[in-house]
């Protein structure tokens, strides 16, 4: 380690907030905590960046995976290792409502028919 460089953030996480909304979060690191001045997002090729231990990403795409990574960087710029999320969105299905049906017989064949 060398003198000053922040080490690596830890337990990068995240809550989904809505299907297209989520917040990450993530410890900070636990040497050198004192150089530190801001982290530094990547998800997939956008940066952002943040003096605090969360982000809130809106705007995802359902279906998409996005790669997140995480480090710290000190006043000279310097960044500590990173920390990697793999993150995959997808869309949970509705619950079913207004559920009716119409069962029929010709010629000895019963068909069901669901509507919803």
């Amino acid at each position: 380690l060398i003198s000053g460089v922040p080490s690596s953030a830890s337990n990068v996480s995240f809550t989904a907030d809505t299907t297209t909304h989520l917040t990450l979060y993530w410890s900070p690191p636990t040497e050198n905590i004192n150089c530190i001045v801001k982290y530094i997002v990547k998800i997939n090729d956008q940066q952002m960046e943040t003096t605090v231990t969360s982000l809130s990403v809106p705007n995802l795409t359902i279906g998409l995976v996005y790669n997140v990574t995480v480090y710290s960087q000190d006043s000279d710029n310097r960044n500590g290792s990173t920390s990697e999320l793999l993150i995959v969105t997808w869309k949970v299905p509705l619950p079913v409502s207004a559920l009716s049906w119409n069962i029929s017989e010709i010629d000895g064949n019963i068909s069901i028919i669901l509507i919803w």
